[in-house]
């Protein structure tokens, strides 16, 4: 029985308990729900599971090097039943718009937005509904910083968010809302922006490195497992708005080195490939057979 998310992982294994433990139980850990920015008691609730469930289980996957360190430390996984196992990309089934075919369409769905003639701007954006670990405020005030700069240059730029706002309102970032298959506007942007605070393992960033961007990203989760600074992207620190503008200017004035971040990008995509987690996940069940 394979369980992903921790409430199906408390669940599922108590049910293969009562059950008289018919089944081997293998646990897939998308971040863990302890480490959020919840209320105290709620996230000591959630590691008192966790730590109940890891007990229940006989193998938990975790999806970075870092994921397994947490799990160690907060015993929610014992040391012999982690398998680190990153998520993959299926490379057939990724289908980019061309850059001008998706700005057009960027411009085109959101009969709302603001953005015009994106053709002649830097575009600058990510891809992320608007939950605190996010980070997408820090995103805002790095736009704003940008935008001082650039209107003293007499230069244009915009700072786009796909995805829901839920209600809120930014004043710096122009947000176009929910899209089916984000992923295939990416190559609209110039740059590519990860501002969260909190991280397991971003399938979005993969999708970012597959596009060929220039990407920032903060130092949170598997984030560095992913990407190498000044070699497939710029890394920064969390909660740092003047560290993300300072990035994304340096990328904005040196063409060179963002085609540069871009290529290695691409190529390091390429470590992500889905049949590799395909068959380290066949390896370990047949481990427990």
């Amino acid at each position: 029985m394979h369980l992903n998310s921790s409430k199906a992982g408390f669940i599922g294994a108590l049910a293969n308990v009562l059950a008289g433990r018919p089944s081997k139980v293998i646990y897939t850990a998308h971040g863990w729900v302890y480490l959020e920015p919840l209320p105290w008691l709620t996230k000591k609730i959630y590691l008192w599971l966790e730590k109940i469930a890891a007990r229940l289980r006989d193998a938990t996957i975790v999806l970075s090097e870092a994921e397994k360190q947490v799990a160690i430390k907060y015993g929610t996984a014992s040391v012999n039943s982690l398998a680190v196992i990153p998520q993959g990309l299926d490379f057939s089934k990724l289908k980019f718009l061309p850059r001008e075919e998706a700005r057009q369409a960027l411009a085109l769905t959101n009969q709302k937005s603001e953005i015009k003639n994106l053709k002649s701007e830097i575009i600058i954006g990510t891809i992320a509904n608007n939950y605190p670990t996010k980070g997408l405020k820090y995103l805002d005030e790095a736009a704003k910083q940008i935008n001082q700069v650039f209107h003293v240059l007499g230069f244009k730029f915009q700072t786009m968010v796909i995805g829901e706002s839920f209600g809120s309102t930014w004043h710096n970032l122009k947000t176009l809302g929910h899209k089916d298959d984000a992923y295939q506007y990416l190559r609209a942007l110039d740059i590519f922006v990860l501002p969260s605070i909190k991280e397991g393992f971003p399938f979005v960033l993969l999708e970012a490195l597959a596009a060929g961007l220039a990407i920032v990203a903060t130092t949170v989760g598997a984030i560095p497992e992913i990407i190498k600074d000044g070699e497939t992207g710029l890394l920064v620190p969390p909660r740092n708005a003047e560290a993300i503008s300072q990035a994304i200017l340096k990328l904005i004035s040196d063409t060179n080195l963002r085609q540069k971040l871009g290529a290695n990008a691409t190529a390091r995509s390429q470590d992500f490939d889905w049949q590799t987690t395909l068959q380290k996940t066949k390896n370990l069940y047949h481990s427990l057979i």
